[in-house]
């Protein structure tokens, strides 16, 4: 085990990406499990990104969307902080429902997803790599948008010249 900025010790990889790694790591100063966001080394505009999916998903709160706590740059390195939501992917969650629940389960649980991305359109952004592996079934009745992808798909919804630091501009 690592420890990062003096805080954050960190633990198992629990994600990886195209461009960033996700760490389930405990934060010593809050005493409580968080994820810790990298940008991968060699990712062209890595801690850019990772800056900008800070200030654009800080903006909107909504029980649906995991929380981004802050962020931290430490010798050169910068690390998203956010809150850690335990439980299986949706995908898994589907597939350990009985049969008989598992239509009704997914319906409810796609409707929150639904209300969690129209909370991010409301706001003017755009997510770009929505899928089930992005999906956390905190509870058997609540799911969490997790990944909010650092590579640039992830901006705001408006023309491209609008899209913060440079980003790609694509949505993939």
């Amino acid at each position: 085990m690592s420890v990062y900025a003096d805080r954050f010790e960190v633990m198992e990889v629990s994600g990886r990406g195209a461009s960033g790694v996700v760490h389930r790591a405990w934060d010593r100063q809050l005493a409580r499990q968080v994820a810790l966001k990298f940008a991968i080394d060699g990712v062209v505009g890595g801690p850019t990104n990772l800056r900008r999916e800070y200030r654009l998903r800080e903006q909107v709160l909504h029980p649906g969307l995991v929380s981004m706590l802050e962020l931290v740059e430490r010798d050169g390195q910068m690390g998203l902080v956010m809150d850690w939501v335990e439980g299986p992917t949706l995908s898994a969650a589907m597939v350990a429902a009985p049969p008989d629940a598992r239509w009704p389960a997914l319906t409810r649980l796609l409707r929150q997803a639904a209300d969690a991305l129209l909370a991010l359109h409301d706001a003017g952004l755009a997510h770009g790599d929505l899928k089930p592996e992005h999906l956390i079934c905190a509870a058997p009745d609540t799911v969490v948008l997790i990944d909010f992808d650092v590579s640039g798909r992830f901006r705001s919804m408006g023309s491209r010249s609008e899209d913060l630091e440079g980003g790609s501009g694509t949505q993939g």
